[in-house]
């Protein structure tokens, strides 16, 4: 949690993660089916906070929408992939891209535009593949790093951007060690947690405001979501 300078405390701290009945994913590799579902409760996580995410909009305006665009972009993201799989295709290299299409054509504010960025990533990551490994993610973290700064003019460190490069740094270590994707995905989110609790240290205006990172603390939140993933049927394909 981080102390505000305004008096009373920020309206940013860790939570547990909710439970699932069905018990979390854990597996090798993803297809299609499985990445939606993962997107889905990394949406349902992120919605179920997006208030506080808001809260914490200082910067680069404070307009108070960071986590509302974010959860726009994921969602346009996610309607995007559903029709993929509505029209039978599971393969995660094409759903990826219908994923990355909806958050580009969907993507509203800075905080959206850097996020459908990231998702970016993913196709390029996993070209030609039915399914996914930590390989693959990892490396669609990195490219989606990539495209987001470059759609930065000038970039500033202490933000979403800075989130993104450690959480992709943090999975590129761990692909070596990582046999299935729960465990690794784990990592991910933890490596997020810890990125954005050190925002205020990086940017001056997030620590007199006493608070973290809104863009930050979306994607962190997303990412838990993903983490925690329910179990899902993948397809038989």
């Amino acid at each position: 949690m981080v102390p505000s300078t305004h008096g009373g405390e920020s309206p940013w701290r860790a939570r547990p993660w909710p439970e699932h009945e069905a018990g979390p994913m854990s597996r090798k590799s993803w297809d299609g089916v499985e990445l939606m579902a993962a997107l889905r409760s990394g949406a349902e996580r992120l919605e179920s906070r997006v208030a506080e995410v808001n809260a914490l909009n200082v910067f680069p305006v404070p307009d108070g929408d960071t986590g509302t665009n974010m959860l726009a972009t994921l969602k346009a993201a996610i309607a995007e992939g559903e029709a993929t799989l509505a029209a039978g295709v599971t393969a995660i290299d094409q759903v990826s891209e219908a994923v990355a299409r909806g958050a580009l054509l969907g993507a509203r504010g800075n905080s959206g535009v850097l996020l459908s960025q990231i998702l970016r990533g993913l196709p390029q990551a996993v070209r030609g593949r039915k399914r996914a490994r930590a390989s693959e993610i990892a490396n669609a973290l990195s490219i989606g790093v990539l495209h987001a700064y470059s759609a930065v003019a000038t970039p500033t460190e202490g933000t979403i951007l800075t989130v993104a490069r450690e959480v992709a740094a943090s999975a590129l270590a761990d692909i070596e060690s990582a046999t299935e994707l729960r465990p690794f995905l784990l990592k991910i989110a933890e490596s997020a947690r810890v990125s954005v609790d050190k925002t205020p240290t990086l940017l001056a205006v997030l620590r007199e405001a006493g608070v973290v990172d809104s863009g930050g603390a979306g994607l962190q939140l997303i990412l838990e979501g993903i983490a925690d993933v329910p179990f899902v049927v993948p397809s038989a394909t």
